[in-house]
Parts: structure tokens; sequence; C-alpha cells
């Protein structure tokens, strides 16, 4: 009867060890890819804002060519679909 006892009492420890072995798993996964994403981040921003200056000026003229552009793939479209046909 006491070794009946025993066996209970050991299978109740192991339950609490797996559960703390999954949150060091996720918490090693965790703290990796936080680490680079802050160093890229910061050396990011530097060379974005002399680009990002320039743009707005021709990104209004930009736009009205998209357009067309868009017409003149539509034109292709259906050159290249007589050509199949």
């Amino acid at each position: 009867v006491i070794s009946k006892v025993v066996p209970d009492s050991e299978p109740t420890p192991p339950p609490p060890r797996t559960p703390v072995a999954r949150p060091s798993p996720a918490a090693r996964m965790r703290s990796p890819p936080a680490p680079p994403p802050p160093a890229p981040a910061p050396v990011a921003p530097p060379p974005r804002p002399p680009p990002v200056l320039p743009p707005p000026p021709p990104v209004a003229p930009i736009q009205p060519p998209p357009s067309q552009a868009k017409a003149r793939g539509c034109s292709v479209v259906t050159e290249t679909v007589s050509a199949y046909v």
C-alpha cells in the first residue's frame, strides 16, 4: 500500500515541471527576436529622412502617369489577347 502512495505523489510534481519547461523555451524565443528589431530600427531611420524629403514633390507628378500607365497596360492586354486569338 505504501508503494502505491509513493507513485501517486511522484506524478504530482512532474505536471508542474512541464509547464515550467514550456515558458522557458517561449521566453528564450521571445528574447532573441526582440534585440534584432531595435538595432535595425535606429539604423534605418537616418537613411530614410534624406530620401523622404525629395519624394514628396515628385510624388505629385508621378501620380498622373500611373493612371496613364494603367490605361496603356489595358491596351497592351487587349493587343496580347488579339494576338492569342
